[in-house]
This record gives C-alpha cells, structure tokens and sequence, in this order.
C-alpha cells in the first residue's frame, strides 16, 4: 500500500508540474497577444 501511494504521489506531481508548466505557456502566449494587440493599436 506505501509503494503504490508512493508511485501515486509521483503520477500527481508529474500531473501538477505539466499542468503548471502547459498553464505558464499559456499565460506566456497570452500575454504577448496582449503586447502585440497593444502595439498594432497604437
């Protein structure tokens, strides 16, 4: 039962940090759309 806990926490962290790193990328590309819709208004 420790092991397959163990094994688990590993998948959730696994989980946690692409979906931390997929919702940074997403920020990333809205912020520059945001940037460049800012610059093409002026």
């Amino acid at each position: 039962m420790e092991a397959h806990h163990a094994v688990s926490n590993q998948q959730f962290d696994f989980i946690y940090n692409a979906l931390g790193y997929g919702i940074s990328i997403l920020n990333t590309q809205i912020h520059s759309e945001c940037l460049y819709e800012k610059q093409s208004d002026d």
